[in-house]
């Protein structure tokens, strides 16, 4: 597997710019993690090398990361990738500190169609170099409102956008 992802003639996109992006998450989850004692530390490296590597080759389209009670979301941040220049890079921080009482830690990750034409074994050897192991679920509910945040690194950007 080849370390970049070209979105068209003018551009490309490495695993270092996916590392760069994915390493703003890991940031708000280290946060996460001060603010509401989950994800730990190192669980949270673990969702930037996830992220990175599915992202460096477009098998993401979003990701969640929160605290879920009766099926909502009750404190949560979600990532949506996006093509196209124009957007500022922003900080990460500012994590929402709503209610975790009672509250279960999960992730969510929707994978792009890029990533569903791969074949199943194709899939499953990318599956294997990961570190979270994920199983099909549906995103639990919840309002999203509007983007918080926006990171970018050159036509590739995660829209934020948290509940809390």
């Amino acid at each position: 597997m080849h370390n970049t992802y070209t979105r068209g003639a003018a551009s490309t996109f490495t695993l270092t710019d996916a590392r760069y992006l994915a390493s703003k998450v890991e940031a708000d989850l280290i946060q996460m993690n001060r603010i509401h004692g989950k994800p730990s530390i190192d669980k949270a490296r673990d969702y930037a090398v996830e992220l990175a590597e599915l992202l460096a080759y477009g098998y993401v389209d979003s990701v969640s990361y929160g605290f879920r009670k009766n099926g909502v979301w009750t404190v949560a941040l979600n990532y949506r990738v996006g093509y196209g220049g124009g957007r500022a890079d922003e900080r990460p921080g500012r994590v929402p500190l709503g209610d975790t009482a009672g509250a279960a830690f999960g992730s969510v990750l929707t994978c792009s169609d890029k990533w569903l034409s791969l074949s199943s074994a194709e899939r499953e050897r990318i599956e294997k170099r990961l570190p979270i192991p994920r199983v099909p679920g549906t995103e639990p509910g919840g309002a999203w409102p509007a983007g918080d945040r926006t990171y970018t690194r050159h036509d590739v950007s995660l829209g934020r956008r948290s509940i809390g």
